[in-house]
């Protein structure tokens, strides 16, 4: 993908979100469209960082570029589902439990600090895993990253591809970003 469509991409996804914003506004008044709208804002520079994390993790397993696009599409699909599943519960268990905002906001503070010191020590971090030792303990591994297969057989034996366990990382620090999305929304 071109940088030219790259950005034309972005801009039509937040001039939807705008649009969107603007609907909610005619349809339930200024503090609802202010609240999504900052709400939109907040997730859109969180999410900036699971950039620089898809790129570490690209690097590390060594995907080829032709398939990172089809990591990413599983990844995105699963993250929209994972978290609006967190902001729904969080937001529930905080309109119970307010006195949670304080560990909530707490993490959030956290994982800032601790962010410019993990992307630094990611590759590191990466070969201590717990999903990678899971998955390399208990499945077959191939470094073969098999036309863009996640997993493939060979001689009646299931193995898992680079592929997959780039998409298993992805979705756990996608998880991790999503508990970072419930305090600040």
């Amino acid at each position: 993908m071109s940088l030219k469509s790259a950005v034309f991409l972005s801009a039509t996804w937040i001039a939807l979100a705008i649009s969107f914003g603007i609907f909610i506004y005619f349809y339930a008044g200024i503090d609802m469209a202010i609240e999504y709208i900052t709400a939109y804002s907040i997730e859109l520079s969180l999410s900036i960082d699971n950039v620089f994390i898809f790129i570490i993790i690209f690097k590390y397993f060594k995907i080829d570029s032709k398939y990172q696009h089809k990591v990413l599409f599983i990844g995105v699909l699963s993250a929209i589902i994972f978290r609006l599943i967190m902001i729904i519960f969080g937001l529930y268990i905080i309109q119970m439990f307010e006195w949670l905002f304080l560990p909530f906001g707490l993490i959030l503070i956290y994982s800032g600090y601790k962010l410019p010191k993990m992307e630094e020590n990611q590759s590191d971090s990466l070969q201590n895993n717990f999903i990678l030792k899971f998955i390399k303990k208990r499945f077959n591994y191939s470094n073969s990253q098999s036309n863009g297969n996640l997993y493939f057989y060979k001689n009646g034996k299931l193995f898992i591809t680079p592929l997959a366990l780039a998409l298993l990382v992805i979705e756990k620090a996608d998880l991790v970003f999503a508990l970072d999305s419930i305090p600040a929304v």
